[in-house]
């Protein structure tokens, strides 16, 4: 069964797009064309809203129908197909050119720029003339984003005194990972700005050091100066134009811009686009340290918009739509002349970038079919309506909106007055999400914004979404769901780290086995399960974990640590997260046994795309990976970790201690650290047992009210009474031998091999044991005990001979066994000893510290 063409013309008849299955030169193709215009012209009024025409010639059937400004023609072969066949084919590719056109409709011109993609639509439905597919969700799942490996690894390490155990999770597509940055406004007509025959702006201009301001020429002056009251009911003036004492930056809209690290705030004027009714969306990403953004219409410092200045581990932004200058926000955030931006590091110093998204904003269009309420607890959402209420602290409005069809759909609401949250379930037992029941979540502190790429569940079935909208504190709000945006997309991976961290948040879900699950929506929210900036080393640790930050402790050690590792570069097709097992620190918490989170999977939530706006969807498992001892790149982890330790013993002051100590601690998380160093243990036999330890451990548990009354549980009871060490019965453990197969079947010199392994054993013990432990004390005192903590677990490599030692007996394979279980340097020729200091952080091949 053969299909012979497929043509795509416009209204006029003019052919936009071909494709021919049969021997035709382009001669035979132009006659045929013609007879076709001639045949069809007159019926083509008749092919309207889809409607499906035949006609027939020359052994040919032809299906035509009209889809938006095209006109679609299906050519098969009179002895295979019929009429009927034909037309069931013409469906799908019907469905496929609609949703390559979804943005923006089906026009001539738009086609015309999605006409690759429409080509790898239609050839998963016709193969080289025969009929492949015929169901829409099979072609356009063809396109969706695939998954081309899924992996969990076990890595455990000591960080800062706290032991951790992690279960690591790298999902690879087969392209890169994006998620929707759009400019989310209520269709709005704006106010007009001012303007005087013939069409001169008048508009004022506050962005050019040099001229400021500017305004068209013949209008009114723009003024040069701007009062307000302060606390204390005076006038204070604020000039608009001092460069010289207030410098700014002019910047455009839809540009990147980084600032290296700076303590300083930065200044920013941006001018209004009056060609346009225009919407904004600022966007910060963090780098180092925190930031927070200001944003007012004045150049006053206390009447604008802003970012949390306390709680900055989320993704920065600002929208600002013309519908924001309502009469009850205390400030007119919407402006058609000047914006005046502020970018300020939180307590020292930060870089990051930063952008501001432009779009024009859609006027109000009648709905061709007013929505309908569904249950009579909530109220139906029209397609870009202004959303405006007012609800009491934590009393929730309760939403529905019907996705009838394939579309990108987002969701807005901005901080006018108080925090608003809202929350999204597309279950009809879930028709009252809230912080405790959701399936999406937008609870960050002031603005909430969230973008979806959804569809119906199937071609008879929308998809219902029930949505509640939460003030945080009594307030009155304005919110929009709305697919009238202009769909901007950022890969995750143009992010810095930390600001791509925070914004992967809640776009997925980890689904236990018993169908239980986990969504970390924020960076705050997280205990034991987070997604993570993918890098090529999967790094668990930056952002530090929320789980170390203990608010009840009088000093943390991992406030202001200063990290950076540009030898860990980012990859932009894969999605990383991490759980973390089990915690050791004061106490013992484990969350999970590792064998159940392998059995777990990570459903993605219809946020994150590709370049194309493909969603990644479904839940995906994961294949358990042994991680080699790759000798090389072990190499290259020790130097980097030498190099540390160089600057470690070098410096006296607090802070870069515990950033180069946080800094060694990562690098132990490391492929190559990781697998030598289970290479190692895997030499070792060791067991359970209960062992009295002199310690300062916490002996309850958090659950146990005996916890909150021991000091060396509860840091708060320190004023009171000191933690000091005590005899406690705790299970440990410990080395009761090597396997003595391996060793001699893997190792050339068996005693030397028993002997080190013992060694590296025991100095690893003294770090699990809290030998090595930053203690509020040595904060206060570091320049002693600090030394005396950390030097503790360093000293010179003893003297020995080599385990390697050839004999005259030794082969070279022999040798080679050797270097792949331990990190020698080695050459063809006579191999050398590499040097390992035993120190704080887990050297798999460390020797037995003195003090």
């Amino acid at each position: 069964m053969t299909i012979n063409s497929l043509l795509i013309t416009n209204l006029n008849g003019n052919i936009v797009f071909s494709k021919y299955y049969n021997s035709f030169n382009e001669e035979k193709q132009n006659e045929f064309e013609k007879i076709l215009y001639q045949l069809t012209k007159d019926e083509w009024i008749h092919s309207k809203n889809e409607k499906h025409l035949i006609t027939e010639f020359a052994g040919n059937i032809i299906v035509f129908t009209n889809v938006g400004e095209l006109l679609l023609f299906l050519c098969g072969s009179s002895d295979e197909y019929d009429e009927l066949a034909l037309s069931d084919i013409m469906n799908p590719i019907v469905e496929c050119l609609k949703d390559v056109c979804k943005k923006k409709g089906v026009s001539e011109l738009f086609f015309i720029e999605q006409i690759p993609k429409f080509v790898l639509y239609i050839d998963e439905i016709i193969q080289r003339g025969y009929l492949d597919q015929v169901q829409f969700e099979i072609v356009s799942a063809a396109d969706e984003v695939k998954v081309v490996s899924s992996s969990i690894t076990r890595k455990s390490t000591n960080v800062m005194s706290a032991e951790m155990d992690f279960a690591l999770m790298d999902i690879t597509f087969d392209k890169p990972l994006y998620t929707y940055m759009n400019v989310i406004c209520p269709n709005f007509t704006c106010p007009a700005a001012p303007i005087i025959p013939p069409q001169i702006d008048c508009t004022c201009d506050y962005t050019n050091p040099q001229a400021c301001p500017q305004t068209g020429s013949g209008c009114p002056s723009c003024p040069t100066e701007y009062t307000e009251t302060d606390y204390l009911g005076n006038n204070v003036t604020i000039p608009y134009c001092d460069y010289e004492n207030d410098p700014w930056t002019t910047i455009q809209t839809n540009t990147n811009y980084f600032y290296a690290e700076t303590s300083d705030t930065i200044k920013l004027r941006l001018k209004a686009d009056n060609s346009i009714c225009q919407g904004l969306r600022l966007y910060g990403t963090q780098n180092t340290g925190s930031f927070y953004i200001y944003v007012s219409t004045n150049p006053s410092e206390g009447l604008g918009r802003r970012t949390s200045g306390d709680l900055s581990l989320i993704p920065l932004q600002i929208g600002i739509c013309p519908s924001d200058n309502t009469d009850w926000a205390p400030m007119q955030s919407w402006t058609n002349n000047t914006y005046f931006i502020s970018l300020t590091p939180i307590k020292t110093s930060a870089s990051f970038g930063f952008i501001v998204y432009s779009s024009d904003i859609s006027a109000p269009v009648p709905p061709a079919q007013p929505c309908t309420a569904i249950l009579p607890t909530h109220q139906c959402i029209n397609d870009g309506d202004l959303l405006e209420g007012e609800g009491q602290s934590e009393i929730p409005t309760f939403y529905t909106f019907v996705v009838d069809r394939p579309m990108v759909l987002s969701f807005g609401c901005p901080l006018l007055f108080e925090d608003i949250d809202f929350f999204i379930s597309d279950s009809p037992n879930m028709t009252n999400p809230d912080a405790s029941n959701f399936k999406w979540s937008a609870m960050r502190p002031y603005d909430d914004y969230l973008t979806l790429t959804l569809k119906p569940w199937n071609e008879t079935t929308p998809k219902i979404l029930y949505i509640s909208i939460i003030p945080y504190y009594p307030s009155k709000f304005q919110c929009t769901v709305t697919t009238h945006t202009n769909n901007t997309k950022r890969a995750i991976t143009d992010n810095y780290d930390l600001g791509g961290t925070y914004l992967s948040m809640g776009t997925s879900r980890l689904i236990f086995p018993d169908g239980t699950h986990l969504l970390p929506d924020i960076w705050q929210n997280t205990d034991r399960f987070y997604s993570l900036f993918p890098r090529v080393n999967n790094n668990p640790l930056w952002p530090i974990p929320n789980i170390l930050f203990d608010a009840s402790e009088r000093f943390n050690f991992f406030s202001d640590i200063s990290f950076a590792d540009p030898t860990n570069p980012p990859l932009p097709n894969t999605y990383q997260a991490a759980f973390i097992l089990s915690i050791d620190r004061k106490s013992t918490t484990v969350f999970s046994d590792y064998s159940n989170i392998t059995r777990s999977k990570l459903e993605f939530l219809d946020i994150l795309v590709d370049a194309d706006g493909n969603p990644v969807v479904g839940a995906i498992g994961f294949t358990p990976v042994v991680l080699p001892c790759n000798y090389t790149e072990f190499q290259s982890t020790l130097a980097m970790i030498n190099s540390l330790e160089d600057q470690l013993f070098a410096t006296s002051e607090f802070q870069n201690v515990s950033s180069l100590r946080f800094n060694i601690d990562v690098l132990t998380m490391r492929d190559s650290w990781a697998g030598c160093t289970a290479q190692a243990k895997s030499l070792l036999q060791t067991q359970t047992v209960e062992k009295r330890l002199n310690t300062t451990r916490c002996p309850y548990s958090s659950s146990d009210p005996r916890y909150a009354l021991e000091p060396c549980c509860n840091s708060t009871t320190t004023f009171f009474e000191c933690c000091v060490p005590r005899e406690l019965l705790v299970e440990t453990t410990v080395n009761i031998g090597v396997y003595n197969d391996l060793v001699s079947s893997t190792c050339s010199s068996y005693d030397c091999t028993v002997s080190l392994l013992n060694d590296y054993y025991a100095s690893v013990s003294q770090v699990e044991d809290g030998s090595c432990a930053l203690t509020f004390d040595s904060f206060f005192d570091f320049q002693l005990d600090i030394y005396t903590t950390l030097r503790r677990c360093k000293m010179p490599v003893p003297t020995r001979r080599p385990f390697w030692t050839r004999s005259t007996t030794t082969s070279s394979s022999t040798i080679a066994r050797i270097a792949q279980a331990w990190p020698l340097e080695h050459t063809t020729g006579t191999p050398t000893l590499t040097r390992v200091p035993a120190s704080a952080i887990h050297h798999p091949f460390a020797w037995t510290p003195l003090v």
